[in-house]
């Protein structure tokens, strides 16, 4: 019993790492200028990372384990490069990227 009990919770917590780091997960994120700053200056979180555009928003995944996701307007981010959403190599985000709101 407590073996099939460890493989659920085993099971679970794969399901939800794997989930918290794809793309749609990514993709969902709700728009929050002030906390992506604050994560690209502090990487309380681990490094921030842009990991693509769609019309209007920019996207960004911080962590390396579990990821934590931001959304901000391209036109107000200093990005040195912008490319379609999950189509490019995400690269390092800093703060001077992102300005304080």
């Amino acid at each position: 019993m407590m073996r099939l009990v460890g493989c659920l919770a085993l099971v679970f917590c794969a399901i939800a790492l794997v989930g918290c780091r794809s793309l749609s997960y990514i993709h969902g994120a709700p728009e929050d200028s002030q906390a992506l700053w604050m994560a690209a200056l502090k990487h309380q979180e681990g490094p921030v990372y842009y990991v693509g555009s769609d019309g209007d928003y920019s996207y960004f995944r911080a962590g390396t384990i579990i990821y934590t996701r931001y959304k901000a307007q391209t036109a107000k981010i200093r990005l040195p490069r912008t490319f379609p959403f999950g189509k490019g190599e995400p690269y390092l985000v800093t703060e001077g990227m992102v300005p304080k709101y």
